[in-house]
């Protein structure tokens, strides 16, 4: 019979393994940063078919972000809504043409801080699109990735 005490060791200890593994391969995916044709990409993926990607280009009054979600391997439907949560707080985004979220107007811009600010200190990200297709991600990392000012990394 195994006494209580080292029950709740066992339990603890089990505990903190799964955390740490679950630190090492994290199901709702690791942010990261890099530079592609110039351009400052910042990314999380899940399952190598679903990510959330904001393209940074550098102009002269600052920076033009772009919003590029896919989900099952597919971006957003051309011209409809994509529906993003940080933490249960719920905002609306209209896709282009190209399915993407472009935030190069001063509203946008300020919708872009606010977006920023929100991976910086949420736990979780949900994105679902018109078409049914949803997924969810993670921004425990997200912190590490990304800077405190919009499209900078650390």
């Amino acid at each position: 019979m195994i006494k209580r005490p080292i029950l709740a060791g066992l339990f603890l200890a089990l505990a903190f393994a799964s955390t740490c593994a679950a630190a090492e391969d994290d199901p709702l995916g690791f942010w990261e940063h890099n530079t592609v044709s110039g351009v400052e990409r910042f990314r999380v993926h899940i399952q190598a078919s679903s990510s959330f990607t904001i393209w940074c280009k550098k102009m002269q009054d600052g920076y033009a972000a772009i919003l590029d979600i896919d989900i099952d391997g597919r971006s957003a439907p051309a011209d409809q809504l994509i529906h993003v949560v940080f933490d249960g707080a719920l905002l609306k985004l209209r896709a282009d043409s190209e399915g993407n979220i472009r935030m190069n107007c001063p509203y946008c811009a300020d919708q872009m801080t606010w977006i920023w600010g929100k991976l910086r200190s949420g736990r979780t990200l949900q994105v679902a699109f018109d078409d049914d297709r949803y997924a969810a991600f993670g921004l425990t990392t997200a912190p590490s990735v990304l800077g405190h000012a919009v499209c900078t990394g650390k």
